[in-house]
């Protein structure tokens, strides 16, 4: 077995599990904030409890799994923006 043939698979599976625990984080950030609440609460070695923590992230930062950065909170009313369609003339041929 060539080294190749033992690292591909490897890397494929951990670039795949990046790119679930990524899809993940972005659609059930309660599942994660819930899982980081008791990484921390338990009675785990310092470094579950600094897992807890990276997975928890800022509050405020964008990550947080809201759809834009501190935009949260109730959305002020936005000014409607009327689109007028023009139709074009349909062309006869000659």
């Amino acid at each position: 077995m060539s080294t190749y043939a033992f690292i591909e698979p490897v890397l494929v599976g951990l670039i795949i599990a990046a790119s679930i625990g990524f899809a993940l984080r972005r659609a059930a950030p309660r599942l994660f904030a819930r899982l980081g609440n008791r990484l921390q609460a338990t009675l785990l070695p310092a470094w579950f409890k600094t897992l807890g923590g990276k997975l928890l992230g800022d509050p405020a930062s964008c990550s947080s799994g809201c759809g834009s950065c501190n935009s949260c909170g109730p959305s002020s009313a936005k000014d409607s923006q009327v689109v007028v369609l023009h139709r074009n003339k349909p062309v006869r041929p000659v």
